[in-house]
């Protein structure tokens, strides 16, 4: 039963890297866009990163397989207003 239910959040993990990558490889994913709006459309990142004194908020996603330090990731950062301001793919 506990396998099953960590099954299904490695797919989710790595389904919402997939379409995040995607979206900013095909340039869908734009800067101005709001956190909530890419929470909405490709669900919550699996971690979120304060930076400088909270001015700047880094959103990591990654697929399952990968870790923290190595491996495919998307960083998305966003400015103290909630706006996308850049990205980063890794990988």
């Amino acid at each position: 039963k506990d396998r099953g239910k960590m099954t299904a959040v490695y797919k989710k993990e790595t389904k919402r890297y997939e379409s995040v990558r995607k979206a900013v490889d095909s340039g869908v994913i734009k800067k101005g866009m709001s956190d909530k709006e890419v929470a909405k459309k490709y669900g919550e990142a699996i971690l979120t990163i304060s930076e400088n004194g909270g001015e700047r908020t880094r959103w990591v996603y990654k697929p399952s397989d990968s870790t923290y330090s190595k491996g495919l990731k998307v960083y998305l950062f966003f400015n103290s207003e909630g706006s996308l301001e850049k990205w980063e793919t890794v990988g």
